[in-house]
């Protein structure tokens, strides 16, 4: 940890952390894909973002190695292959800083348009993207508009 001393006396600061939301292994389990919250206390920062391990791999404290949201965002990843992983969000994920290549692994990001396709954060001060909506069902019998 690192102080910063101010002419009021020595401040210490909190390191960043990362919250693991999910982890998807691989179909060969060679590797999983990590998506988790970063958050650092000093800098006021909540980003998204993905990291693709080896299976035995720990996320460890550092940034993501495919893919980081610049805020907390709703993103699920799932495999095609061994090859081939795909990151799907209701966010606009080009907003974000991403690889379409790690090693032999392909990735793609797919804006969704189905909220029923991703769950909400289920833990206690989770934030939710602003572009999230669910839509009301149209009761029975009452006309589509």
């Amino acid at each position: 940890m690192g102080c910063l001393c101010l002419e009021v006396g020595c401040v210490r600061s909190r390191p960043c952390e990362n919250l693991v939301r999910e982890e998807d292994p691989s179909p060969d389990g060679r590797v999983k894909a990590v998506v988790f919250e970063r958050r650092c206390p000093d800098l006021g920062q909540r980003t998204t973002q993905i990291s693709i391990l080896k299976r035995d791999g720990s996320l460890g404290n550092g940034n993501g190695n495919i893919f980081a949201a610049d805020e907390p965002i709703l993103v699920k990843v799932g495999w095609q292959g061994n090859g081939k992983l795909v990151v799907y969000s209701l966010a606009d994920l080009t907003k974000g800083t991403r690889l379409v290549k790690a090693g032999d692994i392909a990735i793609e990001y797919e804006q969704m348009m189905e909220t029923d396709l991703l769950a909400p954060l289920d833990s206690p001060g989770a934030v939710a993207s602003p572009s999230v909506r669910t839509a009301s069902p149209v009761p029975t019998g009452a006309p589509a508009q």
